[in-house]
C-alpha cells in the first residue's frame, strides 16, 4: 500500500493528513515578520533599526523619552519598569519610551501582494508600568496600512490604551484588510496613539503580515478501510469545498507528494 497525501494551492498549500481538514483563517502563511533577530548567543543589547524605519532615536544608554533600544531584556532603568524578555524569549525586541507627540513607531513596505487578498497586519505589544507604579499614562497605538501608490489609508485600528500587569504580559494587536484592487503594495505603520510624558513606554516584537484565507474542507473517497492508506492501483475521489468571498477570481491547484516536502502539480487540477 501507499500512502496518499495532497494538497490545495490557494495562495497558501494546506496540506492533508486524515479524512478531513479545515483550514483557519489568518493562520497560516506568514508573509512578513520583523522579530528584530538574535538568538541565545547574542548579547543582550543589539542593532539599530534601517534609517526610515522608526521615527525614534536608537540608544544604547538610557531609554529616554523619544528614544528606542533593540534589547533581549528590558532594561533595569525605571522603577516602573517590568522586567522581562523578548516575546519568544530568545531574541531582541524594540523597547520604547514614547515621546511627548505622537510619531512613528515603525514602518515598512511589503510588494509582490495579490490583490484583492485578505490580510492580517499584528505585532505582539506589552506596556512596560507596573501595575502598581503612579505613572497615569499607559501606551495606545495606531495601526495604519497604506496604498503604496499614493500613501492614502486603506484602514487603521486604535489599539486603546494597554492594560498594565504585575508581570510582562505580551498581547498580540492587529488590523484585518483587503488589499484593494489594481494594488499590489502597501505600506504598514505603528504609531504612538498617546502623549508622552510620565508613563507611555512600551516594548514591540513580531511585527508580521498573515495572509487570511477561506475554510477549505476536504473529503476523501476511495480509501482503505477509512484510513489514509490507498491500495495501489484503486482510483481515489478527493473534494474540496472551499468557503467562498475571499476571492474575486480564485484558482486552484492540486498537487501530489509522496513526503509531504516535495510537491508536484497534478496536471489539469
Amino acid at each position: 500500500m501507499r500512502i496518499l497525501s495532497a494538497a490545495v494551492c490557494l495562495g497558501v498549500l494546506l496540506a492533508l493528513s486524515g479524512y478531513r481538514v479545515a483550514a483557519q483563517q489568518c493562520s497560516g502563511t506568514v508573509l512578513y515578520k520583523e522579530d528584530f533577530g538574535g538568538s541565545a548567543s547574542d548579547p543582550d543589547l543589539g542593532n539599530p533599526l534601517p534609517a526610515g524605519v522608526t521615527g525614534y532615536t536608537f540608544t544604547t544608554g538610557t531609554v529616554s523619552d523619544g528614544l528606542y533600544s533593540i534589547r533581549k531584556t528590558v532594561p533595569r532603568i525605571y522603577q516602573a519598569w517590568l522586567s522581562g524578555s523578548d516575546h519568544t524569549g530568545d531574541g531582541y525586541m524594540m523597547v520604547v519610551n514614547a515621546s511627548y507627540t505622537a510619531g512613528l513607531f515603525y514602518e515598512t513596505r511589503i510588494d509582490g501582494l495579490c490583490q484583492g487578498s485578505s490580510i492580517y497586519f499584528s505585532a505582539w505589544v506589552a506596556n512596560l508600568i507596573k501595575a502598581s507604579a503612579s505613572d497615569p499614562l499607559d501606551p495606545n497605538l495606531r495601526f495604519v496600512i497604506r496604498r503604496a501608490s499614493d500613501i492614502t489609508v486603506i484602514d487603521s485600528l486604535e489599539t486603546g490604551f494597554l492594560p498594565r500587569f504585575s508581570t510582562l504580559t505580551w498581547q498580540q494587536h492587529g488590523i484585518h484588510f483587503d488589499l484593494p484592487a489594481g494594488e499590489s503594495s502597501v505600506i504598514l505603520q505603528i504609531f504612538n496613539h498617546q502623549t508622552g510624558g510620565s508613563g507611555n513606554d512600551l516594548v514591540l516584537d513580531d511585527i508580521s503580515i498573515s495572509l487570511c484565507g477561506p475554510t477549505i474542507d476536504l473529503s476523501e473517497s476511495g480509501v482503505y478501510q477509512h484510513s489514509d492508506d490507498v491500495c495501489q492501483g484503486t482510483p481515489v475521489k478527493i473534494t474540496a469545498d472551499v468557503e467562498t468571498g475571499f476571492y474575486h477570481h480564485p484558482a486552484y491547484q492540486w498537487q501530489f507528494s509522496r513526503d509531504s516536502l516535495n510537491w508536484r502539480d497534478i496536471p489539469g487540477q
